[in-house]
């Protein structure tokens, strides 16, 4: 095995908790932690891997109750870190019913919620419900019987990393199609929206009360959606990439009145102003 440059640093989802962001590294399989205050980066724990790489093994994290839940995106097991004791517990997913010969990308999302955590795919087909307290999964599949009519390709990604958590609710952006999902973590249950656009499939959401806020993935398009009149309206960001290296695939991020669209891969943000209409390619972000 190539020796490995402990130097590297990338990773996909945190969690903040006590002026510290965790996180796990994408390039191997451990678990960090940055100190806000003092801004250094601490090697916490190696994490259990499942191949001889040892790359994107766990990605997305949930703090609750003093523990850190570590959802697997390569790995098989849901990890529960205990970061008083230095302990790992490692709990086996039923793979052979909800992976289906499926040999990555399991979970991208972990959202904490009273006691509990929900593990979002992915390409797993359940969500996953962690009791903090007695440290037990429940796998929750009546959505898949319902999303999987809109289903493409059952061996690419249902949904990625762009969801977006209003009190009890999570709206996760269908990946593959023009489709938005619901998932009440009170009830268990969720609703499905599809939108007036067709041939558009979706990376990211922001929830503003009746305007929901979409990117559409592999074009350069951001999609408002009035959910109380059910119509849609296209806006264009391609005239402020000319030049750029940029990717079509964008998260996105609200503070205050504006949207900040972030590309997976590229050098620029852009920046939409909601209440005035106005694009920007932002420079410089306090």
């Amino acid at each position: 095995m190539r020796e490995l440059d402990y130097r590297k640093i990338a990773f996909r989802h945190v969690a903040i908790a006590h002026n510290q962001i965790w996180f796990c590294n994408q390039y191997y399989s451990a678990l960090f932690k940055l100190d806000i205050k003092e801004q250094k980066i601490y090697f916490e724990s190696g994490l259990p891997c499942c191949n001889s790489m040892g790359a994107n093994q766990f990605a997305a994290l949930a703090w609750n109750n003093g523990k850190l839940i570590i959802a697997p995106q390569n790995a098989m097991s849901v990890l529960i870190y205990n970061p008083k004791y230095r302990e790992i517990k490692s709990i086996p997913l039923d793979m052979e019913r909800y992976a289906k010969g499926k040999k990555c990308n399991y979970f991208f999302d972990a959202v904490s919620y009273k006691n509990k955590v929900f593990l979002f795919p992915g390409t797993f087909e359940a969500i996953v419900q962690v009791d903090v307290i007695s440290e037990e999964i429940t796998y929750i599949t009546e959505w898949f019987s319902s999303i999987k009519n809109y289903i493409q390709d059952h061996k690419k990604i249902i949904f990625s990393i762009g969801n977006y958590q209003v009190e009890e609710k999570i709206y996760l952006p269908f990946w593959q199609g023009n489709v938005v999902m619901i998932f009440d973590m009170v009830s268990l249950q969720c609703s499905f929206h599809k939108m007036k656009c067709e041939d558009f499939e979706f990376s990211s959401i922001i929830v503003k009360d009746e305007n929901w806020w979409i990117s559409a993935k592999n074009r350069n398009e951001i999609i408002q959606y009035n959910a109380i009149e059910n119509n849609v309206r296209l806006i264009q960001i391609m005239n402020l990439l000319e030049g750029d290296i940029h990717s079509d695939n964008y998260v996105m991020l609200d503070i205050d009145d504006k949207l900040y669209l972030i590309p997976r891969n590229g050098n620029i943000i852009i920046s939409y102003n909601i209440k005035t209409g106005e694009l920007i390619r932002e420079t410089e972000i306090t």
